[in-house]
């Protein structure tokens, strides 16, 4: 059964911002304008990758960074990177393994921790995002 999930930013330069994400998709956020939840625009989004993790949603939600440089965390704990560096002074990124995540979790990148709300409701309410193919936004 496929679920609803709303992002609420709550911390960073886009706090107050909501979007609502229609599973099943998969989503993108980033700096980039090709991600559907897309953190750009301030100074301070810069410690925020391009394509800094994906939001994976079916029946379940899951996260994976996807080799950005500052990490992404869930619940204050950085997501364990696929496979061990072999040598930590490599600059070489590897994207983490992707993480469980429940109703009320919070997501952190860079300076902007957004907190994932499961949602009850149709999904009547769907709309493209301009421009997305990988995710339904609803801002």
């Amino acid at each position: 059964m496929a679920i609803t999930v709303k992002l609420t930013m709550l911390t960073g330069p886009h706090k107050g911002r909501h979007y609502m994400l229609h599973g099943p998709t998969r989503c993108t956020v980033g700096r980039a304008a090709d991600c559907a939840v897309c953190l750009a625009g301030d100074e301070r989004d810069r410690s925020i990758s391009r394509h800094h993790c994906r939001l994976e949603i079916n029946s379940s939600i899951r996260v994976q960074d996807l080799g950005s440089l500052n990490g992404t965390y869930r619940n204050g704990h950085k997501l364990e990177p696929a496979e061990p560096l072999r040598d930590p002074e490599s600059v070489k990124r590897t994207m983490s393994v992707a993480a469980e995540v429940e109703h009320g979790d919070m997501i952190t990148i860079g300076e902007s921790t957004f907190q994932i709300d499961k949602v009850e409701g149709s999904a009547d309410t769907r709309t493209e995002a301009a421009g997305k193919t990988d995710c339904a936004v609803v801002c």
